[in-house]
């Protein structure tokens, strides 16, 4: 799997598919408090401001925050300024908040307000909606030229190839970890229809792993 194809799939494909989902979902009851999904909107950026900031990086994939950090400062937010500085900051109490209890530490999580990386009384606002589309934007304005070898700069679609790589291997000794609990598990019946199921996780992702051309497909 290259690089291009992974952020078809994965990025283009299932994560904005859900982000463009999730932006349009309303609670059933329309004066509920709850129920507009703009934590877990924020957590699928989050995700993907994080494989990302591994894509485009040669930092360790374990190291979260840096890969968070370096994708905001670099790509989402680049411009000098309050908004670039906010990165760690929206790391720890937004991102790992959400992430660890479900509860941002101290963030107030907005859907449509405008109101986005702002404060009232020290208190950082997040509008979850506007968050969502300058991800978007960032991606095609930054990644897309770079994975499709259409820009020019210190990061290529080989770089890219190889941290994607490197995620697979990291993906393969996880699930080999876990291997004989997931296998005690209940096995599924299939009629023929979950074709897909049939070819073992680790069998597909080892051979994605040797299969990383040194320019994107067309």
């Amino acid at each position: 799997m290259s690089v291009h194809n992974f952020l078809r799939e994965f990025i283009e494909g299932s994560l904005f598919n859900d982000l463009e989902t999730m932006q349009h979902a309303k609670p059933l009851d329309p004066t509920a408090q709850w129920g507009h999904l703009a934590y877990p909107i924020v957590m699928t950026c989050s995700a993907g401001i994080e494989v990302l900031g591994v894509l485009t990086s040669e930092e360790d994939p374990s190291r979260s925050k840096a890969n968070f950090c370096h994708y905001w400062r670099t790509y989402l937010y680049p411009d000098p300024g309050p908004k670039r500085e906010a990165a760690e900051a929206v790391y720890v109490l937004a991102r790992c908040g959400i992430t660890h209890s479900f509860a941002a530490k101290l963030p107030s999580v907005e859907k449509g307000t405008g109101r986005h990386l702002i404060h009232q009384n020290g208190v950082l606002i997040i509008d979850c909606l506007q968050l969502a589309e300058d991800f978007k934007r960032s991606y095609r304005d930054h990644i897309q030229p770079i994975a499709l070898g259409t820009f020019a700069g210190t990061v290529t679609a080989e770089t890219m190839n190889k941290q994607l790589k490197r995620l697979i291997v990291i993906g393969l000794k996880q699930i080999g970890e876990h291997q004989e609990a997931i296998e005690r598990l209940d096995v599924v019946i299939t009629d023929g229809r979950d074709a897909a199921l049939e070819v073992p996780v680790t069998e597909s992702l080892a051979r994605a792993s040797t299969d990383f051309p040194t320019k994107p497909s067309k």
